[in-house]
């Protein structure tokens, strides 16, 4: 559960270390799987960046639960960034992404990473 303005790690190898989330689309709180407008705040020296990104929430502290009645909490919020709904910014994905997390591109971000849960 995520609120405006909060900061966000990045999970991928785009050159971003932390966004500030700007724009939840019309909801009051934001979720696992769902898409978010991200500013940029922190980078690596010498890359060049938009300021605003489309990005997805695949891991947050707020505990996501399961039907089989398990809980899952992250060490940190963090986001996986898209140039636009369908193309996803970096080519690799580091960490753990929840496997519930429900975007469109499910399989394309699933096979960019190592590690889901």
């Amino acid at each position: 559960m995520l609120f405006k303005e909060s900061i966000l790690n990045v999970s991928d190898n785009s050159g971003v270390f932390t966004v500030k989330l700007i724009s939840l689309y019309g909801k009051s709180y934001s979720s696992i799987g769902n898409f978010v407008l991200c500013c940029i705040k922190k980078t690596k020296s010498g890359k060049t960046f938009q300021n605003k990104y489309l990005a997805v929430l695949v891991s947050t502290k707020f505990p996501s639960y399961r039907k089989s009645g398990v809980f899952l909490r992250y060490d940190n919020n963090s986001v996986v960034l898209f140039k636009d709904k369908e193309v996803i910014l970096a080519s690799r994905v580091v960490g753990i992404i929840d496997a519930n997390c429900s975007v469109a591109k499910k399989d394309k971000l699933f096979f960019l990473t190592k590690h889901f849960v």
